[in-house]
Parts: C-alpha cells; sequence; structure tokens
C-alpha cells in the first residue's frame, strides 16, 4: 500500500505516530532491497522476486485508485500484463444461472469492446467456463485444447468473437463473495503462451490468484458499460424451453456424469438435479438421458446436424 509519513511524536510521550496517505512506504514483510519475498505457508519456489514485488505494489496502489473504465484500461495493460501476458480480459459477475449476467470487454484490438452487438452470445461461452470453473474447485483453470471447442458452438461472428477465434490459451479464474454468495468472473486470452519462460504452471496459478484479487477490487470501482441495443429488460426465453441451469445440466450429462457427480459440480442437492432431468426430458419430449442429450444437440448446440436429423457424437451417457 502507499502511504505518507507524519513527524512523529518524540519518544515516551504516549502518543501514537501518525500515518497517511502519500509517500511511498514499504509494507510489513517486504524489503525495497529483498530479492525475494516470502508469503506464510508459501513454497519456497513460489517467492516474489524484487521486481515482482514493485509491480504487485503499483498494481495495488492503482487498483484503488481506479474510478473511470479508461483507468481501469490503463490498469490491465499496464500492470496486469506484466503478470498475465494478454490480448482480451473479459469479466462477468451477477447471475450465472438467469440472464441478468454482466460483461466487460477489456481489449487493445480495435473493435472488441463491451459494447458488442445484441446478438452477440458471449455470454453461453462464460456459463460454460465458469460450470468449468467450479468444477476445478474455483482455483484458476488453464485451457490450451479445448476452447476452441466451446467457441465452435456459437455462429457468432461478431468483432468479439471473432478476436476470441485467433485465441489459444486462457486463464478463467474468478472471486466468490461469502458476503452475498456471488461470484465474479475473468477470462485472460493470448493467441501464444500464456506463463513466462521459466514459470512453473504452479506458480503461475499461485500469482495469478493474487492479481485477479486485486483486479477484482479495481473492477467492482466502476459501474458497468451497456451493450449495443441493451435495454436492461431480460433476454428472451430460450426456444427450447430450457432454463440456463437446465442447459448446464443436460451439458454434464451429455459429458457421462452421474446425478451424484453433477451435484458436486454445481453444488446443488442431488435431489434438485434429479427433478431438472426430469424437466429436461419432459420439455425435450425424450424418453430417458441419452435421447434427451440427442435431442439438445441436434435441435439446440449444433444447428447445422438439423439438415440430415443425426446428433453429434457424445459420451456414455449414465442413466
Amino acid at each position: 500500500m502507499i502511504l505518507e509519513k507524519r513527524k512523529a511524536s518524540p519518544p515516551g510521550d504516549g502518543a501514537l505516530s501518525m500515518i497517511r496517505f502519500g509517500d511511498p512506504v514499504m509494507p510489513i514483510g517486504f524489503a525495497a532491497n529483498a530479492e525475494h519475498v516470502a508469503f506464510p505457508d508459501v513454497p519456497a519456489a513460489f517467492e516474489l522476486t524484487r521486481d515482482e514485488i514493485h509491480s504487485f505494489l503499483r498494481l495495488i496502489t492503482r487498483s484503488l485508485h481506479v474510478k473511470r473504465h479508461y483507468e481501469l484500461f490503463r490498469l490491465v495493460q499496464d500492470e496486469v500484463r506484466n503478470f498475465i501476458p494478454h490480448r482480451i480480459l473479459v469479466s462477468a459477475w451477477g447471475d450465472f444461472d438467469g440472464a441478468e449476467l454482466k460483461i466487460d470487454v477489456i481489449s487493445s484490438i480495435p473493435g472488441v469492446r463491451t459494447k458488442r452487438p445484441a446478438s452477440c452470445d458471449i455470454e453461453r461461452l462464460l456459463r460454460a467456463l465458469y460450470v468449468r470453473w467450479l468444477a476445478h474447485g474455483r482455483q484458476p483453470l488453464l485451457l490450451q485444447n479445448t476452447f476452441g471447442e466451446l467457441l465452435a458452438e456459437s455462429n457468432c461472428r461478431c468483432n468479439v468473437h471473432e478476436a476470441l477465434h485467433g485465441m489459444n490459451v486462457v486463464l478463467v479464474h474468478g472471486r466468490h463473495s461469502a458476503r452475498d454468495g456471488t461470484d465474479s468472473l475473468y477470462l485472460t486470452l493470448n493467441p501464444g503462451p500464456i506463463t513466462k519462460i521459466g514459470v512453473s504452471v504452479e506458480r503461475f496459478r499461485f500469482l495469478a490468484d493474487l492479481i485477479v484479487s486485486q483486479l477484482d477490487i479495481a473492477f467492482h470501482k466502476v459501474a458497468a458499460l451497456k451493450r449495443q441495443g441493451e435495454s436492461g429488460t431480460p433476454i428472451a426465453q430460450r426456444s427450447n424451453g430450457l432454463s440456463l441451469r437446465e442447459e448446464q445440466v443436460i451439458d454434464w450429462v451429455a459429458k457421462g456424469r452421474t446425478n451424484a457427480e453433477i451435484s458436486g459440480i454445481l453444488a446443488i442437492s442431488e435431489f434438485t438435479v434429479k427433478n431438472h432431468v426430469r424437466r429436461i426430458m419432459k420439455k425435450l419430449g425424450a424418453a430417458n438421458r441419452t435421447e434427451a442429450v440427442a435431442k439438445f444437440r441436434r435441435d439446440v448446440r449444433d444447428p447445422r446436424t438439423r439438415t440430415n436429423g443425426k446428433g453429434a457424437p457424445f459420451a456414455a451417457v449414465r442413466e
């Protein structure tokens, strides 16, 4: 933190030394001339170097002073990229199970902005990544080979989606608020490696957790931008009649997960999962889980298969 010293009271007069904001002062536990700084209960391999210390302190200071979107943009471009190389950063927060999901897109790529067309369906991608992050125990998640498969599920060709198709590595991480039970999700995307040379994946995840914590503070200080055509009204119900939670459930059913496993992944009761599956089969007119997956993929997830009447291949479904 950046602090400013006042003149200390004379020794022995019983008064406390005063501290105010302004001039730089190293926090307790940090030394300006130290080559590495260790955190309690953290392996030695994760110690911060002197350059990382100063970069992290700059990030903390600037995140506390963010008030406008331009300041948030500069923070991401200047400080966050020192730790997490990326070309696009996407933030999502709100109701991941319903229609009220808010999104911010930050990038120096021309045209890649929050104010994307109203027809853009990036929410579906973010909800799918959110479920994977939950299944990963809310820990930093690196995707290098499977991101393209998720993008292929959308036919959107807006500037944001076109830019996403050029990204090969994705870091997915977020913060959970124990106070109100909400989550915020952050995606950093890069066409090349997102971990620096010589930095292990484990150490990178440790650093990513530190950086996203500060990034979350900065994002909460700025009001959300509206997308093009957004009027504040809820998004129309999906044509297949399934709720967003039901789509999440059928996704995991298609991956061969049991009700008990889905319950753990989505943090809901097994009884609730069972009810979701029953409603899904009723809405899709399916006699069993396997038929429900086939109909969902054929008629909803992959419009290209509608012409030949064949569903996309899927994992063995456990009834």
